[in-house]
């Protein structure tokens, strides 16, 4: 059977293997450098069978073999004709798929972004010939597959997406695990995905700042699970910080407050403050109800926009990151909006997903 490769859908690292090649491409262009060689290998045949055939015909009835091979219609060309079919096949399948636009998107740009050799400790998944997800959570696509597929990823992409499965509990307790043995994983919040790393691992913090390419004059927010983290964080919770967690937590707001320094953390040069919030995303905050509080900024390239999907992270972040947790879509939501409780009056840094008009209803004499 000629092997076919799958689309896997939101990974964007796919890998065709042969005698001589081993380079990421593209499931499309994988597809079609099958069949363009197969098809060259099933002409070469053709071209042997009827060198051999002439040779027997002239050995036999003394016909010149050039006469032989200059006559089409005595040619035997089923397995030349069998791999042009083939191949047209593919042209086609690739025709059709390039009218989809997520694929356009996902696969051939995605895929062009990684062309290369694979690198040191890149993961070989065998993928089952079908569609749907796999028991890890990880994306198979919605073509049909005839045979099984290598997928090579130096991150692996979980889903989820629905909060009563097993994929969403694997999820979470994989993300979990990855934090604690300090490495980075995406995940989504109530307003964009966020890069995020164990508050508490300052080698951590330093691969998460290194990703987006910022240096330790950015200091990484925390995000903590509930309400009273921020007490444990605090010396003394200022009264303008307690109004505003209880009024707009979980939610877009992050309150800027003076951290304790009995804390053994390194978010870079902080100046003795910390940027806190409580993300309204069941998904993050089952993730930090496993952790703890977790150092994470936005899911981006220093300059860039932030992701509002696991795919414009991996094109982002690619394999800096570990482990994506997919929840789908955020909506492109506004950041949050940021309050320095460390002075008096507090003041808006940064307005976002809350209004200063709903910030004052809270604390009037907000500047």
């Amino acid at each position: 059977m000629v092997p076919r490769l799958g689309v896997r859908e939101r990974t964007l690292g796919l890998i065709c293997r042969d005698r001589s090649h081993h380079g990421v491409l593209s499931e499309l262009d994988a597809e079609e450098h099958i069949a363009r060689q197969l098809h060259r290998q099933a002409v070469v045949a053709a071209a042997q069978a009827d060198a051999v055939r002439a040779d027997e015909a002239h050995a036999q009835d003394g016909v010149n073999p050039a006469d032989i091979l200059q006559q089409p219609q005595r040619r035997d060309m089923s397995s030349g004709r069998g791999a042009e079919l083939f191949l047209l096949q593919v042209r086609v399948r690739i025709d059709r798929a390039r009218e989809r636009s997520w694929i356009l998107d996902e696969l051939c740009k995605g895929g062009a972004a990684q062309r290369g050799s694979p690198r040191n400790g890149t993961k070989f998944h065998a993928v089952p010939g079908e569609s749907g997800r796999t028991k890890q959570g990880s994306y198979i696509g919605h073509a049909p597959i005839m045979a099984r597929s290598l997928v090579v990823t130096d991150f692996e992409i979980l889903d989820a997406t629905e909060h009563d499965s097993e994929a969403y509990e694997h999820a979470v307790e994989q993300a979990a695990r990855t934090l604690s043995d300090g490495r980075l994983i995406v995940l989504p919040t109530d307003t964009v995905y966020g890069i995020a790393a164990d508050a508490f691992n300052a080698p951590a913090v330093g691969a998460l700042l290194a990703a987006k390419g910022r240096g330790r004059d950015y200091p990484v927010p925390v995000l903590v699970a509930d309400q009273a983290v921020l007490h444990g964080l605090v010396t003394v919770a200022p009264e303008a910080a307690v109004k505003l967690t209880e009024r707009f937590w979980p939610g877009a707001l992050t309150v800027i407050v003076t951290y304790s320094p009995a804390l053994a953390w390194d978010l870079g040069e902080t100046g003795g403050t910390v940027g806190i919030r409580m993300p309204d995303s069941q998904v993050a905050r089952d993730i930090l109800a496993r952790t703890g509080p977790l150092a994470v900024s936005s899911a981006n390239q220093h300059g860039r926009p932030p992701a509002a999907s696991v795919e414009e992270a991996t094109r982002q972040l690619g394999s800096s990151v570990q482990v994506y947790v997919d929840a789908g879509h955020t909506g492109g939501r506004p950041a949050s909006t940021i309050v320095d409780c460390t002075v008096t009056p507090p003041r808006i840094v940064r307005e976002g997903g809350i209004s200063r008009e709903d910030i004052r209803t809270v604390v009037p004499d907000i500047a």
